[in-house]
């Protein structure tokens, strides 16, 4: 590049210092590389300034300048033979060492790169570890996974040397990699990672390990549509962490395992489950615990037509969110809040909130959850009458679904798309897709999204006028409302009357609709005068309007 050929032969030298530090670097830092003077440093930089080599704007505190481009400090790495470069990062470990010296835990990541870069595999190994972990615990999934390649590097070639290797690093590093790998969505990759970190903390008895990476562990089965198995694991983490009185460990697979009875529509089980965590929960417990306990309490609550109880619980678990400054359960309280307020038929709030959601998925490399949120958007889209647009987030939910291998949502969301390819006037494909899309629900223990399947298939029967495969979906999916204890427990015994006024069988109509009736009065009952859901008038219009064609108005 023209500005580096210009550069006096004397200024070079100590350019190529800063580029070894990195696309950034502070001012004590290349001092203490260099060896120079600050006066001396002082007029380098600012030659470095005037021709725009370097700058001072744009940089990330505490550093203090930065590459005018990363192209030139690449050119300037580059071009230094590799004796030079180990050289100079020998010096710039050092000199990092100086200037933070009481404090290198901060500079982890940086440490770990310079002495893989000198091949220095021990003190890569320590580094790497601690960054990495460092890096999970703030979701910066890049920064973890350069730092953890770097730390396996590093025990690999401690292996070849023969020299010894700390059983409890290894454990750690496959603990770490594979949260890292299911986080991104690849939890195949994961489970040999993690079932090896289980086993070594077991024999080690390493209990706080043992306990996480049976909670990873069950996540990968999860994120497979296992989800009796996932749920039996998560368990298991529960009595790990118990026995060795880890109370944080312990809430937090209860509240994994309770969210998987509540997927798999054992609601009373699930309600049971929270009721208890929510009653043992203290100011003292991490907030990010007492979000998600409170955002699956607001899934719950909403389900059973409680809507303004399950908004102020989600509300809650953002606020405890945001207190813990935890971005994983700030992405989830946004996806709980969004839920609810489309139950309460606010799409508009639902669309947003949802969008937030989305953002911070895909900011924190979440495949699944990404996946989930895509779903979401489509649902609060569908609502809105959008559907093309819903159908088209549905869509890309279902590709992310498939691709990563989770079988339980690729179910959940195959009923999405057939409910909005549907609602497009495209009955033939709707109908494929709602099949495949229920047959997997059945498969994975979705019963609650295996019930929508059936009520979609219904409608579209109904639209096809073959009365008596409508009714049969309908039955069908009337039974799994009721077991499941579901608030629109009308709606498929609605659906039964319009196929019987649409037979010409006014009389099986109207038992129908009298049945539909007494389940929007006992549903209506269980709210409480402030559960004012747009969404839930709308619905129930719906009966009214067939009596007043019933009875001929």
């Amino acid at each position: 590049m023209s500005k580096l050929l210009t550069l006096d032969e004397g200024i070079r030298p100590i350019l190529e210092t800063a580029a070894v530090i990195g696309d950034q670097f502070r001012f004590d830092t290349l001092r203490a590389a260099t060896g120079l003077e600050d006066e001396t440093l002082e007029a380098v930089i600012d030659i470095g300034l005037r021709q725009q080599v370097i700058s001072e704007d744009g940089v990330s505190r505490p550093d203090d300048y930065r590459f005018f481009t990363k192209i030139i400090r690449r050119v300037l790495y580059d071009d230094l033979t590799a004796r030079q470069r180990r050289k100079l990062h020998e010096r710039v470990v050092g000199a990092l060492e100086r200037v933070h010296a009481g404090h290198l835990d901060r500079i982890a990541g940086a440490l770990c790169y310079h002495y893989h870069a000198v091949g220095r595999w021990a003190e890569t190994l320590r580094w790497g570890l601690d960054a990495g972990e460092a890096a999970m615990l703030r979701s910066d999934i890049d920064a973890a996974e350069k730092s953890l390649l770097h730390a396996k590097e590093a025990i690999e070639n401690l292996r070849s040397d023969n020299a010894s290797v700390d059983a409890s690093a290894a454990m750690r590093i496959d603990l770490l990699r594979g949260t890292m790998l299911a986080r991104l969505g690849r939890p195949e990759e994961a489970k040999a990672l993690l079932h090896s970190a289980v086993d070594a903390a077991a024999r080690s008895k390493a209990r706080a390990v043992h306990a996480d990476a049976l909670l990873e562990y069950a996540q990968c089965f999860l994120a497979r549509g296992d989800l009796e198995k996932g749920m039996a694991i998560a368990e298991e983490s529960a009595v790990v962490a118990g026995a060795a009185g880890d109370r944080a460990r312990a809430i937090a697979a209860r509240i994994i395992a309770g969210n998987v009875l509540r997927r798999l529509g054992r609601t009373t089980e699930a309600e049971e489950r929270f009721e208890a965590i929510l009653g043992m929960l203290s100011d003292r417990d991490p907030l990010s615990l007492q979000s998600l306990a409170y955002q699956n309490m607001a899934w719950i609550r909403a389900s059973r037509g409680a809507f303004e109880e399950g908004a102020e619980m989600a509300g809650r678990a953002l606020d405890l969110a945001d207190g813990a400054r935890d971005p994983i359960a700030q992405q989830q309280a946004y996806s709980t809040l969004a839920m609810v307020r489309d139950k309460l038929g606010d799409y508009e709030a639902s669309l947003r909130l949802q969008e937030n959601s989305l953002r911070l998925s895909r900011a924190l490399s979440m495949r699944r959850r990404e996946g989930i949120d895509l779903a979401n958007m489509g649902e609060a889209l569908y609502f809105l009458e959008r559907f093309e647009e819903a159908l088209a987030y549905f869509e890309d939910g279902l590709s992310i679904f498939v691709e990563i291998g989770d079988r339980a949502c690729e179910g959940d969301c195959r009923v999405n798309v057939g409910r909005a390819l549907l609602a497009c006037q495209r009955d033939d494909e709707a109908l494929a897709m709602l099949d495949r899309g229920r047959s997997i629900c059945e498969e994975t223990g979705r019963r609650e999204y295996s019930a929508l399947g059936l009520y979609y298939t219904a409608e579209a029967y109904l639209r096809k006028k073959e009365y008596s495969a409508a009714s049969r979906a309908f039955e069908r999916s009337q039974k799994i409302y009721v077991e499941l204890e579901l608030h629109d427990s009308w709606r498929p015994e609605l659906g039964l009357a319009r196929v019987a006024l649409a037979s010409g069988d006014r009389e099986t109509a109207r038992k129908h609709l009298d049945a539909a009736a007494s389940s929007v009065e006992r549903a209506r009952a269980a709210l409480r005068p402030s559960d004012d859901s747009v969404r839930f008038a709308e619905e129930v219009a719906d009966v009214a309007r067939l009596r007043a064609e019933l009875d001929g108005a």
